[in-house]
């Protein structure tokens, strides 16, 4: 048993804070855990706790929009919580499950007494890993993200909190970012990068500067609510241009260049630019082709399709503009045809490649004559 459930030594219990880890709602810092009293304040273990979690912070910016994002969190325990004798404080033992976390820990009590924020954000990925890796793990606990309802019920200790779109399968919300393991949902619009986070049950109030302690005034908290901080990123959705020649005469690639420009309202409500590119489509022999732009645009966005060089042998019968709006349902499609113009002079093709900045779309041609 021992082997298996790594404890700390009740001095090193005394300096352990109860933790809610990395991308940290809140903090927890060692200080000293006080000595047992008679009152309220006295921590029960055989009590059943609960957390609300919401999908971002209510008031802030993508809060409104986070919630449209069918956002349901996992909660996975990988440690139960073991009381110190003599002492108003907890210490951890790791689950058999999730024993791998501590895979590379010689000394538990040292590990344990002197982890950094970074450290708990390393755990919440180790644990997030044997949790969502080949073998998955079910969770103990799963609920709405929605800032109202409690996931109950659950006994005293250290919980993984995953939170991933509720309409996505494993394969599908699990991700990386940054060399981290992530999880996603989806809105209509955008695409929320969730980071694993840890949250221990009981916890207590946060002190003025927001880090939360076993000395902190107050009772011990049973029913937490956390706030999750997702990176908020466009979804991108798919554009493809289908190409149509007949007449084809000659030896000579007919080469078509079609210019992109998509744009969406932001939040002041005016256009703005979010997508601009210029590609080619080649031919050998009439025919129908195309190409699929995969992911590549925002969904929502209005984009303009230009044929804007169409061989010098060959002329438009269809419209040299379209105009579609790319949608999460299906792939947005812009159609063109060309036919032979009689004439028999040779040309060329350059292809431009745009690339976005962060602040602005800059040309970086490949330098590549079709």
């Amino acid at each position: 048993m021992e082997n298996n459930r790594k404890t700390l030594s009740k001095r090193g219990a005394r300096l352990l804070a109860v933790l809610l880890a990395a991308a940290l709602a809140f903090t927890l810092a060692p200080a000293g855990s006080p000595a047992l009293a008679d009152g309220p304040a006295y921590i029960d273990l055989e009590k059943a706790c609960s957390v609300t979690v919401a999908p971002a912070a209510e008031g802030s910016d993508i809060y409104d929009d986070a919630m449209t994002a069918n956002v349901v969190v996992d909660l996975y325990r990988i440690a139960d919580a073991v009381k110190v004798d003599g002492y108003d404080t907890y210490t951890y033992a790791v689950r058999d499950a999730y024993a791998g976390i501590l895979a590379s820990v010689t000394d538990a009590e040292a590990f344990w007494n002197d982890m950094t924020a970074a450290g708990w954000s390393e755990i919440a990925q180790s644990a997030a890993a044997i949790a969502l890796g080949e073998t998955p793990q079910t969770p103990d606990k799963s609920g709405p993200a929605d800032n109202a309802t409690a996931i109950g019920e659950l006994p005293a200790g250290l919980y993984l909190i995953i939170a991933h779109g509720s309409d996505l399968d494993l394969d599908e919300y699990v991700d990386e970012a940054d060399g981290k393991l992530v999880t996603l949902a989806y809105s209509t619009y955008y695409k929320y990068v969730f980071e694993p986070q840890l949250i221990s049950l009981p916890t207590k109030a946060a002190d003025d500067e927001g880090v939360i302690m076993t000395s902190n005034e107050g009772g011990w908290i049973y029913d937490a609510e956390v706030n999750m901080k997702p990176a908020q990123e466009l979804n991108m959705g798919d554009l493809e241009i289908e190409k149509t020649l007949s007449g084809y005469i000659g030896s000579d690639d007919a080469v078509f260049v079609f210019q992109i420009e998509a744009t969406m309202k932001n939040k002041q409500g005016e256009d703005e630019v979010v997508y601009s590119n210029a590609v080619s489509i080649t031919f050998t022999a009439d025919g129908t082709q195309s190409i699929v732009l995969e992911r590549a645009i925002p969904i929502g966005a209005t984009v303009v399709v230009t044929e804007v060089y169409s061989g010098s042998r060959y002329e438009l019968s269809s419209d040299g503009s379209q105009t579609v709006t790319i949608s999460a349902e299906e792939v947005a499609k812009a159609s063109f045809s060309n036919k032979h113009d009689g004439t028999f002079t040779g040309g060329g093709g350059i292809s431009n490649r745009f690339v976005y900045d962060s602040t602005t779309w800059q040309v970086n041609p490949t330098d590549e004559v079709q």
